[in-house]
């Protein structure tokens, strides 16, 4: 609930550490109202709070020429991309789901980008005088 941590946010020991500290509360998509409901949460600009989406930057490091792209190209075949170099987003999923250590494989390639660009992100929130960060992750407990 917003009023929640707007009341934590006022206590003085917690007002202090985030001077400090950069705050980031990690969410778990267990509904999508819930999701959404963080996402467009309105008072989050009265606590100069950003949201940080990791589906969206999975999606960005994947991009075609990325590091990510490439490892994932060169552990499956060009066959997985489209004309535009675009990964095939359902070639690649009929493949990882059918084989779960293709999917380790598949997270090895992403992963590690995804959690750079993530920190990223947050470290350029920090400096820029953001106090507080929502991470959404919807499968943070599944993928490790």
């Amino acid at each position: 609930d917003g009023n929640l941590l707007i009341k934590a946010c006022k206590e003085p020991c917690v007002d202090r550490v985030v001077d400090l500290l950069f705050l980031v509360a990690a969410l778990v998509n267990c509904t999508i109202i819930f999701f959404s409901h963080v996402s467009c949460w309105p008072n989050r600009r009265l606590l100069n709070c950003e949201v940080i989406d990791a589906d969206k930057i999975a999606r960005e490091v994947v991009e075609p020429g990325k590091p990510a792209w490439k490892n994932i190209v060169k552990n499956f075949g060009e066959d997985i991309l489209l004309p535009t170099g675009d990964i095939d987003r359902t070639k690649l999923g009929e493949i990882i789901f059918s084989d779960p250590q293709k999917r380790r494989i598949l997270n090895r390639c992403t992963h590690p980008a995804i959690h750079r660009a993530m920190m990223w992100k947050m470290l350029k929130l920090f400096f820029q005088g953001h106090r507080f960060a929502v991470l959404e992750v919807p499968l943070l407990f599944e993928s490790g």
